[in-house]
């Protein structure tokens, strides 16, 4: 325990004194100045107890009187190294006061021998005095020991402020580096093998020293390339890089795309089709500083192929478009049409529905391999062929190609048909008035697939009745003569009581007479078309309403009882007179002449 204390306290000391002397190699002296109290005693003629002085450093005299007009003159005499001196410095006083004396610095005082930096302190060697009193004190310099430096410096030039000699034990030199053209500094050794390294000269360094300087190339910039060339899509990348300096065993490749920020740089090789830039940096030797070194490059994709192919179609089926490629695949195409001898920009994706001739155009998507494909082909659009016995025209036939009801045209069985092309197609077509020629169109019901127009001849439909006056069948008319107008838009004949009445304009105007009497007409009315109408119409004066008989020529009919008015009457062809208000009759149909008799 004790040897352990001890040792600890050894190294403490140590550590003060190491630290004392840092300070004091670094510090000027008079930080350190030493104030003494001297007190001369001529029977101890070292009754100073101190042999050395520093600049700075303050002596104290204390001087004693024989009698009140003594005076004590001191004086201190300062000594070069080699005994020369140097200085006198005359120090009076009155012998009943102290006085003080502060030691000068060895730069300060005249024909110095030897240079100041080796100055180390003043030596006390001469005390002179009597009783108590101080006549003079002598002090000598003292120098350190001057030790010679010699730089070995391998073709370099040494720094200025390197000395030449260090004054042991005086202070720490730190050294400048040297300079050698094309080369750089690279330290201080003790050695010529270069192990042991130095920045500075110890201020506990003793003896001739040797220094050796060492160098090394200075390094130059590096030069380098790097060399990719393109490639398509799948095939390895393949990079030489040459050196002339820094040569090719310790390079470092990285890549990005083309355009991004160097922090994008990547050890990663592309694979993705690109543009991209390579960049090979060659490591720093001992003598040429790292290089970069790039160069662009592309992956490039394949030239895409494909194949598209389109059958003719009949209209109203859709084309079914093949398509083929084995770089692109056929999982994203996009198909186009257009007219034949359009332009490019008509291109569209809406399927054609018109007769004629088009270009399909195939556009397989770019993959990671290979770039867009383009393919077309030509077709056309056709009508389908129309069948034989197309449609069937049925209805009730009058006369003259007439039909006297409505006219329905069914097509041919799997058939639709439409009265225009892509219409609405419906299972048959109802004509309800003439029409003149026209066409329809029929769809395959199996395939949608469309004919072209199919001619229809003209249809003839009347069916309606020729038209004359709001009279009934059989239907009495009390006037002495009607007008009846018979109209239709085909008239064809008239008859009256099977006389045939003359037509003008499409209709005919019939004067019905009574003969004062009563007539009966058959009216029969026939049109183009075969559509007849008959209708009999009784004319009847106004007498006819009582049947009286009045004077004058009357018709009379066997079949009807008259009366006669009042008074007497005779009648044409009978002498009988008769009584008036009496029945009347007659044997035979005809006109008869009444008269009064006075």
């Amino acid at each position: 325990m004790n040897n352990e204390i001890y040792t600890r306290k050894k190294r403490f000391w140590a550590m003060i004194l190491t630290i004392m002397l840092v300070i004091t190699q670094i510090l000027p002296a008079e930080t350190f100045a030493i104030e003494y109290d001297l007190d001369y005693d001529a029977s101890n003629a070292s009754s100073f107890g101190v042999d050395y002085v520093y600049e700075g450093d303050v002596l104290n005299f204390s001087v004693e009187a024989y009698s009140s007009d003594e005076l004590s003159v001191a004086n201190i005499y300062y000594y070069d190294m080699d005994g020369k001196l140097l200085l006198q410095d005359d120090c009076s006083t009155d012998v009943t006061k102290e006085f003080s004396v502060t030691v000068k610095s060895y730069s300060g005082v005249s024909g110095s021998a030897m240079p100041a930096a080796q100055f180390n302190n003043w030596k006390i060697t001469e005390l002179l005095g009597s009783g108590k009193a101080l006549y003079s004190l002598k002090l000598q310099a003292t120098a350190y020991v001057a030790s010679e430096i010699n730089y070995e410096l391998d073709g370099g030039t040494n720094a200025a402020s390197n000395p030449n000699v260090y004054y042991e034990g005086k202070e720490k030199i730190t050294l400048a580096d040297a300079t050698k053209s094309g080369y750089v500094f690279d330290g201080w050794y003790l050695d010529a093998a270069y192990t042991n390294k130095i920045t500075s000269i110890s201020v506990s360094q003793t003896g001739k020293l040797n220094i050796y300087a060492k160098f090394k190339i200075a390094k130059q910039q590096g030069k380098g390339s790097i060399t990719v060339n393109d490639v398509f899509y799948g095939e390895a990348i393949k990079t030489s890089v040459s050196s002339d300096t820094n040569g090719t065993d310790n390079v470092t490749i990285t890549y990005k795309k083309k355009g991004q920020a160097d922090s994008y740089y990547t050890k990663t090789v592309p694979t993705a089709a690109g543009d991209y830039i390579a960049r090979a940096t060659f490591a720093e030797t001992d003598y040429y500083y790292a290089v970069v070194a790039t160069d662009s490059f592309s992956i490039k994709k394949r030239e895409g192929k494909g194949n598209v192919s389109v059958d003719d179609f009949v209209l109203g089926s859709k084309p079914n478009p093949v398509v083929k490629s084995d770089t692109n695949g056929i999982n994203s195409v996009t198909i186009f049409y257009k007219k034949a001898n359009a332009a490019d920009s008509t291109y569209s994706k809406n399927v054609p529905s018109e007769i004629g001739n088009y270009v399909v155009k195939a556009v397989f998507a770019a993959t990671d391999s290979c770039l867009e494909a383009v393919a077309t082909d030509t077709f056309s659009i056709a009508y389908l062929a129309t069948p034989d016995n197309p449609y069937e025209i049925s209805g009730t036939k009058g006369k003259d190609s007439y039909y006297t009801s409505d006219v329905v045209i069914t097509p041919l069985t799997g058939y639709l048909i439409a009265d225009k092309l892509g219409g609405n197609y419906v299972d048959k077509i109802n004509i309800s008035k003439s029409t003149p020629e026209f066409s329809v169109y029929l769809k395959k019901i199996s395939t949608g697939e469309m004919t072209d127009a199919v001619k229809v001849p003209e249809i003839k439909i009347d069916k309606v009745l020729p038209l004359f006056s709001e009279f009934e069948d059989n239907e009495t008319i009390y006037a002495d003569e009607i007008e009846l107008i018979v109209k239709d838009d085909n008239l064809n004949k008239v008859l009256v009581n099977e006389n045939e009445i003359p037509l003008s304009g499409g209709q005919a105007v019939l004067k019905l007479s009574s003969n004062n009497g009563e007539e009966t007409y058959l009216i029969k009315c026939i049109d183009d078309a075969g559509n007849e109408i008959s209708k009999r119409i009784i004319v009847a004066a106004e007498w006819m309403k009582t049947k009286t008989i009045r004077a004058g020529s009357l018709k009379l009919l066997k079949k009807y009882s008259y009366s006669l008015g009042s008074g007497q009457w005779k009648v044409s062809g009978d002498d009988t007179v008769y009584s008036g208000n009496m029945t009347f009759y007659v044997d035979a149909d005809g006109v008869y002449e009444f008269s009064n008799v006075e």
